[in-house]
């Protein structure tokens, strides 16, 4: 589900690796690439899918540039190819058309060339097709450069049952399958499970984990926009360190005012900050949680993540002296002794780093929103 295509190219373009949250030369360019082939499929009247949009990628998006003006010209200036386009065709034909790298085809160039002359850039043009026309007359060796990283993360959604699961074709009447988006799960208050396998398989699993958060973070945006609430949603994260990325740190900042409630479960903060690759985004997606309920921890990192969650308290310490003395040594009925009591104020972490180490199977600390801290343990359930 999708109202602009730049949604299409933010889910995808979120999934590259980048140090820069996603502002790199590298990750810009695939995301300009994807956006142009996502409104060029538009244009001709097709629903963008990550299969489609892999193939004009991966194989070059001259055709679908050249339906797309076709498509774009039947609606603006109807029997264009027996008009103005006519001399175009003479002329490609009688092998005069200006060549391009990648086209060959007479008809390719004379409807390139007929669009470049009577409508690129003018009232009656299109932007996405003046995008993807610079796109297709790109350097394809530069071009090739610049998509390195996009098409092993293309490639890895659409092999195998994964391509057909997640980008089914509507046309194939053969398919019996029921189509589900993410908007249509939420209006329909359908249960939806997605079982990752990252054990087995932690590089796709982490790709497709990824694209359905951000799939979800772009529905909670249209529920927010509209302010039409369907109800609680409620998503339940696994193992997040596997999947977490910028969409769900927006779902955690702002979901709530589209009705999602989330659970995140992970190990450590580190795991975040390897999956992020920045200590600032780790923190910003436990910071953004309002519940923590913490099990046995070792890291050090996570354990004093959590002690400054709970933040300190003051201890009251009594402190007691006693003492005695003999004064003579000749005489031990002679001597003294005297006692005293001080009473001091401490201020303490609520509960001690090292004891989070040493909770026992079961046993958490919990710090809820509204200031209140639980120590408590899980019931165990018997027959």
């Amino acid at each position: 589900k999708f109202t602009r295509t730049t949604e299409i190219a933010s889910r995808i373009a979120a999934l590259l690796p980048s140090q820069t949250g996603g502002s790199d030369a590298f990750t810009a360019f695939a995301f300009r690439a994807l956006n142009l082939v996502a409104q060029g499929l538009l244009e001709t009247g097709k629903r963008p899918s990550i299969k489609q949009l892999r193939y004009y990628i991966e194989g070059g998006a001259e055709s679908l540039l050249v339906h797309a003006i076709e498509a774009h010209a039947d609606r603006v200036e109807p029997n264009w190819k027996e008009g103005s386009a006519e001399p175009f065709f003479t002329k490609a034909k009688a092998g005069k058309a200006r060549k391009m790298e990648t086209i060959t085809n007479p008809d390719w160039l004379a409807t390139i060339e007929w669009y470049r002359a009577t409508m690129s850039n003018g009232p009656k043009g299109s932007e996405g097709i003046d995008g993807l026309l610079s796109l297709v007359e790109h350097n394809r060796l530069h071009f090739s450069k610049m998509i390195a990283s996009l098409i092993p993360v293309l490639n890895m959604l659409t092999s195998g049952d994964l391509g057909e699961l997640l980008s089914p074709n509507e046309d194939d009447t053969r398919d019996a399958r029921q189509i589900f988006d993410t908007s249509t799960i939420i209006s329909g208050k359908h249960v939806l499970y997605v079982g990752l396998d990252s054990l087995s398989d932690s590089i796709v699993s982490s790709a497709i984990g990824s694209i359905v958060l951000a799939d979800f973070a772009s529905v909670a945006g249209m529920i927010y926009n509209s302010g039409k609430k369907p109800g609680r949603i409620s998503m339940f994260v696994d193992e997040a360190a596997e999947v977490v990325n910028l969409p769900f740190i927006q779902i955690l900042n702002k979901g709530r005012g589209a009705g999602f409630q989330v659970v995140m479960a992970t190990q450590t903060l580190p795991d975040i900050v390897a999956r992020l690759g920045d200590e600032a985004r780790a923190r910003q997606v436990v910071g953004n949680c309002n519940n923590l309920i913490t099990l046995r921890i070792k890291d050090g990192d996570t354990q004093q993540f959590v002690v400054e969650t709970f933040g300190q308290t003051y201890i009251k310490t009594v402190q007691q002296n006693i003492s005695s003395a003999v004064n003579s040594a000749e005489n031990i009925i002679n001597y003294s002794g005297n006692s005293g009591q001080s009473l001091s104020f401490g201020e303490h972490d609520l509960f001690p780093q090292h004891l989070l180490g040493h909770l026992p199977n079961f046993h958490y600390i919990a710090s809820i929103a509204g200031g209140r801290v639980i120590k408590g343990r899980l019931p165990i359930i018997t027959h």
